[in-house]
């Protein structure tokens, strides 16, 4: 069974969200837009603008990727001398190349021109490559957060619920690459701790409630 959509990529222009949308439209590829409320800062009592966000399935993402770059070629041949691409060295062309989903489809397409015009090889090969080096990296765990794995067990034998948030988010929290893919941000190690922190901050926070619940009888 197909899982559910997640965010392909966020924008802050509707502009810019409604046209990837137009395309995937038109390409029957599933998907939904959706408005992300600004959050209000509550020191300042500000908030952000709306982001708009693109959600598909991610079994559909690298086809995603290909359609919008592939409606992008007509108009890379009318940019100008002046674009901010033709001032970028070689090392920084492929790492728009490399971060296409940091980069919006035009650039990663122009990119890949320019390059080619400097004599780089760029083919679908080369391309597919490079970006699957970088999705093998970006598989790798984050280093361990030292010190919220000694906060987390500091409020668990407390028995705050901020204990339990921080174990759970230690133990469950993901991240999405940009093939779709969803991995564990810490290692397994790290989400060892953050599944005892869970248990035990549960464990202390009941007590702890049960404990003054008591006073009231």
């Amino acid at each position: 069974m197909e899982k559910d959509l997640i965010s392909f990529r966020t924008f802050d222009d509707l502009a810019l969200a409604e046209d990837v949308a137009n395309t995937l439209k038109q390409n029957g590829v599933q998907y939904e837009l959706k408005t992300i409320a600004p959050k209000i800062d509550i020191a300042t009592m500000t908030g952000a603008a709306k982001s708009y966000v693109i959600m598909a399935y991610a079994a559909d993402f690298d086809r995603i990727n290909d359609l919008l770059q592939q409606s992008e070629l007509e108009d890379i041949e009318k940019v100008g001398s002046d674009y901010y691409l033709f001032g970028f060295t070689d090392e920084e062309l492929f790492d728009v190349v490399t971060k296409a989903d940091e980069w919006s489809a035009f650039d990663i397409v122009l990119a890949r021109k320019i390059l080619k015009d400097r004599g780089h090889d760029v083919s679908d090969g080369k391309v597919k490559q490079i970006q699957n080096d970088r999705i093998v990296e970006l598989r790798q765990p984050e280093p361990s957060p030292t010190l919220w794995v000694i906060l987390g067990y500091v409020f668990a034998l407390l028995g705050g619920i901020i204990g339990v948030f921080i174990g759970r988010h230690l133990y469950a929290h993901k991240k999405t690459l940009p093939n779709g893919e969803m991995v564990f941000i810490y290692s397994e190690n790290t989400r060892k701790h953050g599944r005892n922190i869970f248990y035990i901050a549960t464990v202390c926070f009941v007590l702890a409630f049960l404990f003054r619940l008591r006073d009231f009888f």
